[in-house]
């Protein structure tokens, strides 16, 4: 016998409906208070701490509500959209300290670094920076770099290099 999953996102009867939206659990029209949205603004603060997870997918999904429905809810209820914002910068915190070995390297730090301006402003300016600086590179190609390297080739399996008998003289 399956267990049907339920919302945790609750109305009471006496709540006045501030939205609808699609219970993705039961798959149906289901009303919400503005009191059930404070809940879940706290919740949202809560997730980066009490769950091992990395996204807020992950805390929509366990909610059973959809992510256009929570971007809907952040214009519509600032409340949440403080909450959401401040998640993320825990999110981002949390996946910088991985990244940084202070999970015991739990997360691959070239995995996290590209995605790490969604989560943070100091990221963010860096990324832009960091933008900014290949652009200009692009479009400076007035400058010539060029690099000298050793002919080798010329050179004999057993003939040593200058530098390699002046190693060897000293030891």
């Amino acid at each position: 016998m399956s267990k049907m999953v339920q919302s945790s996102i609750t109305n009471t009867a006496s709540s006045k409906v501030a939205d609808m939206y699609l219970d993705l659990f039961t798959l149906r029209e289901m009303p919400i208070s503005e009191a059930a949205i404070e809940r879940l603004a706290k919740e949202v603060l809560e997730w980066p701490d009490i769950s091992k997870k990395q996204t807020m997918t992950e805390f929509f999904k366990k909610k059973g509500i959809s992510s256009a429905t929570f971007w809907r809810w952040t214009q519509k209820f600032p409340i949440l959209k403080e909450a959401y914002e401040q998640a993320m910068q825990y999110l981002g915190d949390n996946r910088e300290a991985g990244a940084a070995g202070f999970l015991k390297r739990k997360l691959d730090p070239t995995m996290i670094k590209p995605v790490m301006f969604k989560y943070s402003e100091i990221w963010r300016e860096l990324r832009d920076e960091d933008m900014a600086l290949k652009k200009q590179l692009q479009n400076d190609t007035s400058k010539n770099i060029t690099i000298v390297m050793e002919d080798f080739s010329k050179k004999g399996k057993n003939e040593s290099t200058s530098r390699d008998s002046d190693l060897s003289e000293k030891v």
